[in-house]
């Protein structure tokens, strides 16, 4: 009996051909994280060409796991006085060990001395899974049908098996792919320099590639950074091996300039001295540098000596007790660009203090119709804007205070009867009045040209505890011509409305007219009008002095003179 063969195929094998398949789609280029998101932390400590970063394994930095590193600066705006921070890439490098919570990173020593601490590092792509080891080839199965006598016929057809297709081949990048990824390979282990001869050649052997865009771009922030950062690269052949210094990226005029150094080998080095001069000048300074850790010195240029357009420095080492005169920098000295200081924003005339005193009659200084008011307050000027454009709401300014009325008043028919009365004293018909208060006062403006202003008072009078309020509307600039609109209430005083024109059209010498309808000192007086005229003389910015006089009356056989002084600092 013969049998006969129909067909051979290794399904497992079909299977192992689909897990790789799969295995080489996620090792491709740009493949993401499981977690979908990017991972971002800072450098810690730089030692040599060893830089910790806080992207342990809870953060998914694992060993061989590539990451970006970014030099971050923070340059102060002349114009607002923000600081402006923005980051530049500088290299990428691999993370050599990791642990829970930190990973140490190696990178090129030229490298370390871009980096400061506090700049920024964000985490590559995961490295791709190991491929599983190939199966061992299954033996081919012979599948037969059963046995049949010979020459008898054949009933039924024999199963036949079909294998799968054979995986789709991974796309070739063709020669421009393959360039610009040897570049990009080139350019992550190289120094600034290797980094733009990697991209300029991209770009010379392939102008019209669909990746010379990249490339370009690419080439364009190498020069950024160029010119942002201060790279400084001596060799010194020397027992001190390889020595790297660097200053500050840029300086600006009054404030200290630090100044680091990295020798490879510590031990033969005794000290290291920082020579410094401002650009012009003949001589340089000289101040010893301190030892940080085994390898690292540090110095400062004191900002005194800051100044603009530029400074030089240098750096020399002590080998053995022997000052080596090779300095470390570009052609022996390294120029620094020094920035005028930024303008800090005018904080001048938030502040005043203010001090002022009036004294007020109604009744030809007879004692019977008359107040004393003292205040002391403090004022300052938040302009705290909500909103932008014109008609933003702002919160102007918050004033607080101490004040106090003291005096004597009646009816007024009460005291004109008494006054013709020999027998009748005017202590009979008036009352003593007295109102010690602490205040807080809230200023908002809509525009430059309308601000409200809102003031609470709480004190205490004769008969106890005692409040009040106070609410003006202003109509114009506060610091130049503006007319206000006024109503005062404290409970046994009674209520004051006022109106006032102010203007400045005299240098220095601010001044007001104001009118005054009041039942001060008493509510059961009749109403009073006052008309007063204030100036004040500014004798120096933060200084200033003035006075009042006024003259009140509630009929015309009731009225009296009233005189004021007061006094503003301000800052």
């Amino acid at each position: 009996m013969v049998g006969k063969t129909v067909g051979v195929c290794s399904r497992a094998g079909g299977r192992w051909a689909g897990a790789l398949l799969v295995l080489s789609l996620l090792a491709l280029p740009g493949a993401a994280d499981a977690e979908g998101a990017v991972a971002e932390g800072q450098i810690l400590r730089i030692e040599g060409p060893e830089v910790y970063v806080d992207l342990g394994r809870r953060r998914g930095g694992v060993p061989g796991r590539e990451v970006s590193l970014f030099r971050v600066l923070r340059v102060p705006d002349p114009k607002t006085g923000d600081t402006l921070e923005d980051r530049f890439f500088v290299a990428s490098g691999t993370i050599a060990e990791a642990g829970e919570q930190l990973a140490r990173l190696e990178v090129e020593p030229s490298v370390a001395t871009l980096l400061s601490l506090g700049d920024r590092v964000t985490l590559g792509p995961r490295p791709p899974a190991p491929a599983p080891a190939p199966a061992e080839a299954l033996p081919l199965v012979a599948v037969a049908t059963p046995a049949v006598p010979l020459g008898a016929p054949v009933t039924e057809a024999p199963p036949r098996l079909e294998c799968p297709p054979p995986p789709p081949e991974r796309p070739s990048l063709g020669p421009d792919g393959q360039a610009f990824r040897r570049a990009f390979a080139a350019a992550a282990e190289g120094d600034l320099t290797r980094r733009e001869l990697a991209w300029q050649a991209f770009l010379r052997e392939h102008p019209d590639s669909d990746l010379a865009g990249p490339a370009q771009r690419e080439l364009e922030s190498l020069k950024v950074l160029r010119g942002q950062l201060s790279e400084v690269r001596h060799r010194i052949e020397a027992p001190a091996g390889e020595t790297l210094a660097r200053a500050a990226p840029v300086a600006t005029e009054g404030e200290p300039v630090p100044v680091s150094l990295t020798v490879d080998r510590p031990e033969k080095v005794s000290g290291a001295l920082l020579h410094y001069r401002a650009t012009g000048e003949e001589e340089l300074k000289l101040a010893r540098m301190h030892p940080i850790g085994a390898s690292t010195y540090v110095a400062e240029i004191p900002a005194s000596e800051v100044r603009t357009p530029s400074m030089d420095w240098q750096v020399s080492l002590q080998l053995e007790g022997d000052e080596v005169d090779t300095a470390v920098g570009e052609r022996g000295s390294t120029r620094l660009a020094v920035h005028k200081a930024p303008i800090a924003p005018d904080r001048s005339g938030r502040s005043s203090v203010r001090l002022a005193y009036e004294y007020v009659d109604f009744y030809r200084f007879e004692n019977a119709d008359r107040y004393s008011h003292f205040t002391a307050d403090f004022l300052y000027r938040i302009r705290a804007r909500a909103g932008s454009g014109e008609g933003a709401l702002v919160f102007h300014s918050i004033r607080a205070g101490y004040g106090g009325y003291h005096g004597r008043g009646g009816d007024t028919q009460a005291i004109e009867a008494a006054d013709g009365d020999p027998t009748t004293d005017f202590e009979d018909v008036t009352e003593v009045v007295g109102f010690n208060f602490g205040y807080t006062e809230l200023e908002f403006h809509f525009s430059p040209y309308v601000g409200m202003i809102a003031r609470g008072l709480v004190g205490i009078d004769r008969g106890g505890m005692a409040g009040g309020g106070q609410f003006r509307l202003r109509l114009g600039r506060e610091e130049g011509t503006n007319l206000q609109l006024g109503a005062l209430s404290i409970g046994g005083l009674g209520e004051t409305y006022l109106l006032q024109l102010s203007w400045d059209t005299v240098p220095r010498m601010p001044m007001s007219g104001r009118v005054e309808v009041t039942t001060h000192p008493v509510v059961e007086s009749d109403i009073g009008v006052r008309l007063i005229y204030e100036a004040r003389y500014e004798f120096t910015p933060w200084f200033e002095l003035g006075g009042q006089v006024g003259y009140g009356l509630r009929n015309i056989n009731h009225g009296g003179l009233s005189a004021g002084v007061s006094t503003v600092f301000n800052w």
